[in-house]
Parts: structure tokens; sequence; C-alpha cells
């Protein structure tokens, strides 16, 4: 299931936000180096490319997504590790109408594949295609477990593209008190239905 709406596919998974992404600029290492982030490594998919993580300096590289970014010096073929087997994931993503960086040249509407792998088994794909200068949500649900996530530019081409504020479902994440109380109550009063309807 594909989601476009952030709320309601956190209210839907109950996926949470990844760790914030640092002001931490072109990660070490320089071309093809990755950078993991909570529980996610980020990995630009071609050797030959470099990942940046941040803002900027002078120039904020996405006005559009709350926090810091990441940009690649590519296109935008990013994969995504994340820590656990997982079934949910998201991500806000922005298309600039005009690069920051060049002006109004270069510009390119793009589509985007995401993949989803259990170790090398492709669990399922899907594409979307963000709002022109738009802040656009995408997110995702599988029935089947998985743990990379890669992202494929279509119309490939070297314009900016930013993607942010990460978000994955984890299986281990036990409950808060208060939802096990609620919880139990619902049980009990399960419980209780029966045993009434036993006897009547």
């Amino acid at each position: 299931v594909v989601y476009s709406d952030q709320a309601a596919f956190i209210a839907a998974t109950g996926a949470t936000a990844n760790a914030p992404l640092p002001n931490s600029g072109l990660a070490p290492g320089g071309a093809s180096a990755s950078v993991t982030v909570g529980d996610l490594t980020f990995s630009p998919e071609d050797a030959s490319y470099e990942l940046y993580i941040g803002r900027g300096d002078s120039l904020q590289w996405s006005e559009r997504i709350s926090g810091n970014d990441i940009a690649l010096s590519g296109p935008e073929n990013l994969d995504i590790q994340v820590a656990f087997l997982t079934t949910a994931f998201g991500f806000d993503f922005h298309e600039t109408l005009q690069d920051p960086f060049r002006g109004s040249s270069g510009f390119i509407d793009s589509d985007f594949e995401v993949t989803l792998y259990n170790g090398a088994t492709n669990v399922g794909s899907f594409v979307f295609n963000g709002g022109n200068d738009a802040l656009t949500f995408v997110g995702v649900y599988s029935d089947l477990a998985f743990n990379l996530v890669s992202i494929r530019e279509l119309n490939i081409g070297i314009d900016n593209e930013f993607f942010g504020n990460f978000y994955r479902y984890d299986p281990a994440v036990v409950p808060e008190p208060a939802t096990l109380g609620l919880l139990g109550i619902g049980l009990a009063s399960l419980a209780r239905a029966r045993r009434n309807r036993s006897h009547s």
C-alpha cells in the first residue's frame, strides 16, 4: 500500500521517525561513501557520486523539507539499508522547479521507482512523481518484510531533488504501558461479553 498522506501512513502502520539528519555536509570518504543515521544507512547507488547531508551554508538545499536533507552529486539513485526487517517506510521529498545551484536551467520533471528488498529478494516496487516545487510524502506498507529501500530516478538527469525526514516501523518496539493497559481493558471486556452471551 502506497501513501501520500503522512498522518494516514503513521496511523495505519505505527511507523515512527528515524533519528534527525545531521548538518554534516559531504559524507566522509567522498564518492560512494555511505552514512548511518539512527537505524538507516544511506548510500549512493553509483560509486562515482557523492552523498551530502545537511542544509547548506549560504543556500538552503530545500526550502520545503523541515530539518536537514539528503542530496546526491548525480542522479538521485539512493539505497537505504534498514537495521532490521520492517514492513513500513516513508520519507519527505522535494523536487525543485529551479535548481538553487544552477538557476533556471536544467529542470527535469522526474519519476522515481522505489523497490523493496529483503536481502537480495525483491519484495515489490512502485513509481512516484513528486509535485513540482512542492513537499511530497512517500510512504509504503508491505505485508512482506524488507530491509533495503532502493530509489532510482527513471528520467536520468542531474537536477536537484532532496530527501528528508525518514520514517520506519520497528517491530521490536514494545507498546507503551498506557497502550498495554488499554489492550488489557479491551481483552477483559471481550471476555466478559463472551461470558454473558454463554449464560443467556
